[in-house]
């Protein structure tokens, strides 16, 4: 049976794998918007934020409360990726450029930098699944 700590693994090496996708979408989407909404945050970011304070808490608490070995390596990575990313939506104009600006690099280093995302993310996703 899968655990939590084996089900986020399972997520946040999914969401490391098809984040490229979804920031090359983005980028598309915020350049041929213009920049007539940079300033606004959209209403998705607050309960995004929730959602990510919600599983670093869950999952300290459930650190804590089960004992599972190699626990505290899964939520060490998941505290370190949300906080960065909770930290990267709240603060929404810099995240916004951080997007375009990535997106708009030297395509060689845009290519090391996807291929560094997929085997962090394979590695998570194996890590949840043999674990």
């Amino acid at each position: 049976m899968m655990d939590y700590f084996n089900m986020l693994s399972l997520v946040i090496g999914s969401a490391m794998v098809c984040s490229r996708m979804a920031l090359d979408l983005l980028a598309r989407r915020w350049e041929a918007g213009g920049e007539r909404s940079w300033g606004r945050r959209p209403v998705w970011v607050m309960p995004v934020g929730a959602l990510i304070l919600g599983t670093i808490g869950t999952s300290w608490y459930n650190l804590f409360a089960t004992g599972i070995s190699l626990a505290i390596l899964i939520t060490v990575i998941a505290t370190v990726v949300l906080s960065r990313a909770l930290w990267m939506l709240m603060d929404y104009p810099r995240f916004r450029t951080y997007v375009v600006k990535v997106l708009s690099i030297d395509p060689k280093r845009k290519e090391r930098l996807t291929e560094r995302m997929m085997v962090a993310g394979a590695a998570l996703i194996i890590f949840g699944l043999l674990v």
